[in-house]
């Protein structure tokens, strides 16, 4: 936290100096052009209210500036008479000289301009003394500072408490504190993603107007998306024939009869039929009540098509599902308020129950596959250098909020609201591409998944000492990206589909032991891979289709 004052007699003469001293600080705060020009002309609006209202001529008028983690507020005190904010026009007049008279309009539209100004503006009359505060995002990297702070205070906690506390204190910790704070998140990020998916979809399909290019459109993302999911599979396979790594040490490591394996659930095995078949629910509602993602993108598309084939005689649903995809974006917006603390109990969480011991047995496992995300990361970059011409560290710049929130939660869905809000704000992609590409990717793109789950099978096929023949090589890569797809959803889901492959492998699946209690160090870098191929595949379709605004993506 850093403070900086000034005191001067509250006079319009003295005001040229205030706004001097307010226009020099927030330089040196570094804000952007626009963001410190609203915030001088709504702090000189708010002086001369200030000057208006005082005390008397010998009153004084201190100004107070500070900013800590990205965010910054200007205080501004002085002895005086009550007034109200909506008796101001925060220093934008001219938007606000109309023909009305009518207040409630003219206080409608005051509302309506401090949103835009995106400052925070308060107004308290404290002993004969109005106080008012404005705040201000001072930071394009706040958020994730914040986020990067509570990871690292989360696994610093964990540790500390599990060196230092019993494992009955720690597990009682983990369990009622910090699983409950992480749960609750979850639940509520759970409860919102299926209306979210829906609305968000179904209100950019309808807003297509012209179906031909809803087809081009979806069939560009689709087919991206297989490209990316396919090079993941066989970029994977070439990162093992570079690495051969699977120790036959490793096998009198395991325990055969491991309860954690043995109540690892099951999962009947997929086929593309069986996939296509479940795409189309039996009941509308049920499809929300177990979250069935594909399922609820089939009927967003198809109400969002209809909407748009009927034309004007539907506008009223096409303006309720506008509507509605506003108000859950509005609820998401509030939700990820809580991310911080969230991420600080998962992380915590995370540590107390982390095998340390079993890391350094399985090192090689987790580095294989932490290489072969780095690559996929390369892999992404590369397509959008070639693609769209672009530089792709703005893109992971810009992108990196959601990236860092799924690895948090170990969760696509966790992410949505930020990936949504990243590509809206941050790139300049038009609604029409990332309302429906990005929770279409969080269904269907699983490199990430992709990559783990052929890399393990592969490690512990060559401790085994078992030859994969080719026929059996490519069988297991289409069922590895069936198995992506429609992964059943119960808890380590992806784990249960690597013991469906070890099973077509010939592997025991009490091979799983070894992993099962480090997979959610591999998971989250795995998860935040998945997000980031939503990203830059949802990028390069707007660049493709000229849906970038670009002054927002150079910002």
């Amino acid at each position: 936290m850093h403070n900086v004052n000034f005191t001067s007699e509250a006079s319009m003469s003295n005001l040229p100096d205030m706004v001097d001293f307010i226009k020099e600080r927030l330089q040196g705060l570094k804000l952007k052009k626009n963001q410190a020009i609203k915030t001088v002309l709504l702090s000189e609006d708010m002086l001369s209210q200030l000057i208006e209202h005082r005390q008397n001529d010998k009153a004084r008028l201190s100004i107070t500036i500070s900013h800590s983690f990205g965010r910054g507020s200007l205080v501004l005190k002085c002895p005086g008479s009550a007034f109200r904010l909506e008796d101001t026009d925060m220093g934008l007049s001219d938007l606000l000289n109309r023909d009305s008279k009518d207040d409630d309009e003219d206080a409608l539209v005051r509302s309506i301009v401090r949103r835009n100004l995106q400052m925070s503006l308060s107004l308290d009359h404290v002993r004969n003394t109005n106080v008012i505060k404005i705040t201000f995002d001072c930071s394009k990297y706040k958020q994730l500072i914040v986020t990067f702070s509570a990871m690292i205070l989360g696994l610093l906690t964990g540790f500390i408490l599990k060196n230092t506390l019993g494992n009955q204190a720690c597990d009682y910790i983990a369990t009622n504190i910090f699983s409950t704070i992480s749960t609750m998140f979850l639940n509520a990020i759970k409860m919102l993603v299926g209306p979210l998916i829906f609305f968000s979809v179904a209100s950019s399909v309808a807003g297509m107007g012209d179906i031909k290019s809803l087809g081009r459109l979806g069939a560009k993302v689709f087919l991206i998306y297989l490209f990316t999911s396919i090079m993941a599979i066989f970029l994977s396979y070439g990162i093992f024939k570079l690495f051969p790594m699977g120790d036959s040490s490793l096998l009198s490591l395991i325990d055969s009869s491991s309860s954690s394996v043995s109540d690892l659930p099951s999962a009947q095995p997929l086929s593309l039929w069986k996939v296509i078949q479940d795409i189309v629910p039996s009941n509308f509602l049920g499809a929300f009540t177990s979250s069935n993602m594909l399922q609820l993108l089939f009927l967003a598309f198809l109400l969002g098509i209809i909407t748009t084939i009927t034309g004007d005689s539907s506008a009223k649903i096409k303006d309720v599902l506008d509507t509605a995809n506003i108000v859950f974006s509005k609820i998401a917006a509030i939700i990820m308020k809580a991310v911080p603390l969230a991420i600080f109990a998962s992380m915590a969480k995370l540590m107390i129950g982390l095998n340390l011991s079993a890391i350094r047995v399985m090192v090689q496992w987790i580095g294989l596959n932490y290489i072969a995300f780095a690559s996929l990361f390369v892999m992404y970059g590369l397509l959008i250098l070639l693609l769209t011409g672009r530089n792709p560290f703005i893109f992971f710049r810009k992108y990196l909020e959601p990236v860092t929130t799924a690895m948090a939660f170990n969760g696509s869905a966790a992410a949505l609201p930020s990936a949504l809000k990243s590509c809206r704000d941050k790139l300049g992609i038009s609604s029409k591409i990332y309302s429906f590409s990005i929770p279409l990717g969080n269904t269907i793109n699983m490199d990430g998944c992709c990559s783990m789950m052929l890399l393990t099978v592969l490690f512990f096929a060559r401790a085994f000492t078992i030859e994969l023949s080719p026929g059996l090589l490519f069988s297991m890569m289409i069922s590895i990206y069936l198995l992506s797809v429609g992964s059943p959803g119960v808890p380590m889901g992806a784990l249960v589909c690597v013991s469906m492959l070890m099973a077509q492998a010939g592997i025991p699946k009490e091979t799983l032991a070894l992993v099962m209690g480090l997979y959610p160090v591999v998971a989250m870098v795995m998860t935040g891979t998945n997000v980031a191929g939503d990203g830059a595949v949802t990028l390069i379709v707007a660049h493709s289709e000229k849906m970038i605004d670009e002054k927002i993506f150079r910002l």
